[in-house]
């Protein structure tokens, strides 16, 4: 289904491409794939509680007539953030037609990270990037719109040169996650060292079992 792909550079990119492209998001193939998706996922996996539907890294946004014309078919026109999330929203949808105490997610990330103009469907979770102090201040607005908004973080350690350890600034965030967001989950990125990266490993654990744990 190479119509399913992004058309930009005069055709449709997929794999060939590599990263850097998204689907057509028009393409009414790419919801009913994606429900077919979560609807055989659950179940299999009748205990698992979410289904990720999220973007691909880097930009690749499909610029076909049907999305063209859709984007600009509202004033002011659509953001990548309002394209990306009324798909999620359809797939959603329909997933929680049956499963409606399941959750279907997606990261808010980049160019999505700001909510979109119309709320979430009650089944929908999102995972916020937070890279930049002003993504506190979105995953904050998400909670106006979403239901479930979680935390996706950055704590590295390996490409440093010295210790790179917080573990008082780790339980700000995460309790603010949990008591400002209601925050359900926080994934993070550490491409660790275990030498250095050992203890950091160990609180943030702890903290996501008990944000009030006793970092000292």
């Amino acid at each position: 289904h190479p119509e399913w792909f992004a058309f930009f550079n005069g055709k449709r990119q997929w794999w060939s491409y590599g990263n850097g492209w998204q689907i057509c998001t028009t393409n009414p193939g790419t919801v009913e794939h994606a429900v077919q998706a979560a609807l055989n996922y659950f179940a299999k996996n009748p205990d698992a509680p979410v289904f990720s539907v999220g973007l691909n890294d880097g930009y690749g946004w499909c610029e076909c007539p049907d999305c063209t014309k859709f984007v600009n078919s509202f004033n002011p026109p659509l953001t990548l953030s309002d394209r990306w999330f009324y798909w999620v929203n359809q797939v959603a949808k329909e997933v929680g037609k049956k499963y409606p105490d399941k959750w279907i997610e997606s990261m808010a990330y980049a160019v999505t990270s700001a909510p979109p103009r119309f709320p979430m469907e009650p089944n929908v979770a999102i995972t916020e990037t937070i890279v930049l102090p002003s993504q506190m201040k979105e995953a904050e607005e998400w909670t106006k719109i979403c239901k479930s908004v979680n935390l996706y973080s950055y704590m590295y350690g390996s490409s440093f040169l010295g210790f790179r350890h917080y573990p008082h600034a780790a339980q700000d965030f995460l309790k603010w996650g949990h008591d400002k967001l209601g925050a359900l989950a926080h994934i993070t990125e550490s491409g660790g060292d275990w030498t250095f990266d050992g203890p950091k490993f160990a609180y943030v654990n702890a903290l996501q079992w008990n944000v009030n744990t006793d970092v000292d």
